[in-house]
């Protein structure tokens, strides 16, 4: 034990042996006295070996005594005990780490006896009890488990419970320390200990299970009741389509009689099913959804239902298939409900989307819906470009206080909105003045307003022209009886003067003086005659004329009238139909128009065209502008290169004594008196022109015909309208030129994307990914010709035919450069005949169908 030889030790002192010897003497001094006689209790010191290793011993010992009974020595028993420190090291630990799990643990740990007495709990027992340690241990577990009832029985149950049993779970209640009752699940087991076989209690709180399971319930109460009440009737199947649940309306709409299908094949229920549903239940049960939403179903009296259905898997816990469930839902009435409501939204939409009139909504003072004249009206390329946008923003600034007020009275207080005038903005800014109506509604459940809107700039230029005319018609009245009256005074002038001048001599210094008042009256005669002409009361002597023979005569006349500088051209038509008036009358007006374009020309070179060419006009031309009637007629066209006119002056120029020359240069009755011969030969006249673009007179008379008056009136054959499929660029800043020219082509079966200015069409042709067939396009337009629109365009559709149109005569548009000789071309106005065949002629002249370029 300690290394030692017994001849190194003996009579040496116990300092030898001892780790510290002052230990040894100090448990000798504690434990044995003189008078000991007894051995000593055990007791544990720490020894060295002779290579100085401590270690630990356990010793008894006892006092030696002599025959006089005197203390002689003492004897010492020794063990080590190295490796019981270890082991016992070792259990410390371990009940220290048991210890810790204990303590740590989430159920609550009773240790009690069979009696009921608490032994030992672990900390989640306070927490969850409420009690301390040190009460809980003066206490029996049915201090916190009050619900047992049987305790006698339990008592025996724990005796005869022996270590090594199965645990025993069950469900109880416990309660707190402040009186709180809640639900516990309790495991049992006898253990083994040497102080006895206590009862191991583990306790767990579960009222969050039992909320869940309460809730899990609730659900499944919650789910079937929903699922009895929805429209679809439910069945659930297992993997081997038995039934496992039915809903009353599967029952009932495929007129189950025994309700007692639960754990029946579906097959066994069904033995007529198709092939197709079995297909499609192996389909779910190998992970497919089927659905149908529109199915026929026949049962069995031959009667035929609509049904929609679906088929999916179920899934169990784990993730795997565990049955189908199969929705299904006769919808033969909705299905018939929603035709009819079809039929009816249909009926709407086309009298709505027909409606010639703009009808929009508007919610939240935003666009909601537009029909396509809405869309029209506001100048948009598709609803789209309004849809949510601000209603206020189209309303004329002057008139949006007005409309805020009407917008609250139809929201608010649901009030109807009388017939009123107001402007609107289209969105390239164009004032279109408008009547407006409205009514309130509610449109995707929010309050509103449908907006009946009918544009009223036809009516009002048709209202001003009648205005005009009305004027015109007056003053040609007034102008007539003045120039009758005067011409008689004027008769007595001359007539008087005349007398004189034959009663003086030459050298008569009074004669000077009247031939002064004669030529004065021959020139009132001239002025008397032009009013007269104004106001068709001249006297003429109508004759069949060959409109071309008639001007031909005169161009040399013409010729002196307009000088040197300028030069005059003449386009004669082919195949015009004679005329019927005075040769005078053509002098008149011609002369009258060139010298007209010779001052518009100035003092510089320049060019005076000519033209005549045979036209027809149809009811629909004529419906949209005032004072054209239908027929035949032969046209005379005077042009010139000048320096044109504006509007303002435009609306003028027929009126007596209107002139734009100097004071002294001009009467004003020039085309006054061209106005009134062309009105008093049933015919028309139009006035195109432009600052700095010249100006063009287009005169229409009626051709000659030889029938009796009731013949005379029928209309011969005109040529059949072309008809077209392909896609259409029209361009034309005159929006009522526009709108007719849209409506002329898609009534040809042409596709129309229209545009009031060349900005408006560059940018539509950006956002349109389509095919273009032929650009429309007037020549003249502020901002941009349509020469250099072409080039754009044509830029984008490489190879793209253009048609030009324009109130001046081709001639004259050539001369400024902005058409090139041989280009398509067509004269306003024109006839829809003309129109189609101009179209097809520039459509068949070359390659069509191409693409926008990247």
């Amino acid at each position: 034990m300690f290394g030692y030889a017994p001849e190194e030790v003996i009579g040496k002192t116990t300092e030898v042996i001892y780790a510290r010897h002052e230990d040894f003497l100090e448990q000798g001094r504690v434990r044995f006295n003189p008078e000991a006689r007894d051995v000593s209790a055990p007791y544990e010191i720490e020894y060295r070996r002779k290579n100085g290793e401590i270690f630990p011993v356990e010793m008894v010992a006892a006092i030696i005594r002599d025959a006089e009974d005197r203390v002689a020595g003492l004897l010492g028993l020794a063990r080590e005990i190295t490796e019981r420190r270890r082991a016992e090291a070792a259990i410390r630990e371990s009940e220290q780490k048991f210890r810790s799990l204990v303590e740590q643990a989430a159920e609550m740990l009773f240790l009690h006896d069979t009696q009921g007495r608490i032994l030992d709990v672990n900390r989640q027992a306070e927490l969850s009890t409420g009690y301390t340690r040190q009460e809980l241990l003066g206490m029996t577990v049915f201090d916190v488990d009050p619900h047992s009832h049987d305790l006698e029985g339990l008592q025996r149950f724990w005796e005869a419970l022996s270590p090594g049993d199965p645990p025993v779970t069950f469900e109880s209640r416990h309660r707190r320390k402040d009186g709180a009752v809640y639900p516990a699940e309790v495991t049992l087991s006898k253990i083994a200990l040497a102080e006895g076989a206590p009862i191991l209690a583990l306790a767990r709180d579960i009222t969050e299970r039992k909320q869940a399971e309460d809730e899990l319930l609730h659900s499944r109460d919650l789910m079937r009741y929903i699922i009895e009440h929805v429209h679809s009737a439910v069945a659930v199947h297992d993997r081997n389509l038995h039934y496992i649940y039915v809903s009353q309306r599967y029952l009932d709409q495929y007129e189950v009689k025994d309700p007692n299908i639960i754990g029946k094949h579906h097959y066994a229920v069904f033995p007529d099913l198709p092939q197709k549903w079995r297909d499609i239940h192996q389909k779910a049960l190998a992970g497919e959804v089927s659905r149908a939403d529109r199915d026929p179903y026949y049962r069995e009296d031959g009667r035929m239902d609509w049904t929609r259905w679906e088929c999916r898997p179920w899934y169990e816990a784990d993730g795997a298939i565990g049955g189908i469930v199969v929705y299904t839902e006769v919808i033969t009435e909705q299905l018939r409900v929603e035709q009819a409501l079809r039929e009816n939204e249909e009926r709407f939409r086309t009298l709505v989307e027909g409606a010639p009139d703009a009808i929009f909504v508007q919610t939240e003072k935003t666009f909601a819906y537009l029909n396509a004249a809405a869309v029209e009206l506001f100048g948009a390329s598709s609803a789209e470009q309004l849809l949510g946008q601000p209603v206020m923003e189209r309303f004329h600034p002057s008139f949006r206080e007005a409309v805020r007020a009407r917008i609250a009275q139809l929201n608010r207080h649901k009030q109807r909105v009388p017939l009123l005038e107001e402007i609107y903005l289209r969105l390239d800014g164009t004032e279109v003045p408008v009547e407006v109506a409205a009514v309130p509604t509610v449109y995707d459940g929010k309050d509103g307003a449908i907006v009946f809107v009918r544009d009223t700039t036809e009516r009002k230029n048709l209202q001003a022209q009648l205005a005009q005319a009305q004027k015109m018609e007056s003053v040609g009245r007034l102008a007539g009886g003045v120039a009758h009256d005067f011409n008689n005074m004027l008769n007595v002038i001359l007539g008087h003067s005349e007398i004189l001048l034959e009663q003086l001599t030459a050298d008569n210094p009074l004669r000077a003086d009247l031939e002064e008042i004669r030529s004065a009256a021959h020139r009132s005669a001239d002025l008397t005659r032009q009013l007269l002409a104004f106001a068709r009361r001249q006297t003429i002597a109508p004759k069949v004329l060959d409109l071309n023979d008639t001007i031909t005569s005169m161009l040399k006349m013409l010729g002196r009238l307009i000088g040197e500088d300028i030069a005059l051209l003449w386009k004669p038509g082919s195949a015009i139909e004679p005329v019927h008036l005075d040769p005078a009358q053509i002098d008149q007006m011609l002369a009258n128009l060139v010298v007209n374009a010779r001052d518009a020309i100035g003092p510089r070179v320049g060019k005076i065209t000519i033209e005549t060419a045979q036209v027809e006009f149809d009811d629909e031309y004529c419906a949209s502008h005032a004072g054209f009637l239908p027929g035949r007629y032969a046209m005379l066209a005077v042009s010139d290169d000048g320096h044109g006119m504006d509007q303002e002056t435009r609306a003028q120029i027929f009126e007596p004594f209107f002139t734009t020359k100097d004071l002294g240069e001009g009467t004003g009755l020039g085309l006054a008196t061209v106005y009134g011969i062309v009105r008093q030969n049933r015919g028309f006249i139009n006035v195109y022109s432009e600052p700095g673009e010249g100006t063009t007179f287009r005169i229409y008379l009626p051709v000659y015909v030889t029938e009796k008056p009731a013949q005379a009136a029928t209309k011969a054959p005109t040529a059949a309208a072309r008809q077209g499929r392909e896609t259409i660029l029209l361009v034309e800043d005159e929006a009522m030129i526009l709108t007719l020219g849209k409506r002329i082509l898609e009534r040809l079966g042409y596709t129309v994307l229209d545009a009031n200015s060349p900005g408006e069409a560059l940018e539509l042709i950006e956002q349109y990914t389509g095919e273009i067939h032929l650009l429309v396009t007037d020549i003249v337009m502020p901002g941009m010709n349509g020469r250099d629109l072409a080039h754009r365009v044509q830029d984008m559709y490489p190879g793209i035919n253009v048609l030009f149109t324009s109130g001046y005569t081709a001639n004259v548009i050539a001369h400024h450069g902005v058409l090139d000789e041989g280009t398509h071309f067509i004269q306003k106005p024109f006839s829809i005949a003309e129109l189609s065949a101009k179209i097809r002629e520039a459509l068949d002249a070359g390659p069509s169908g191409n693409e926008a370029a990247p």
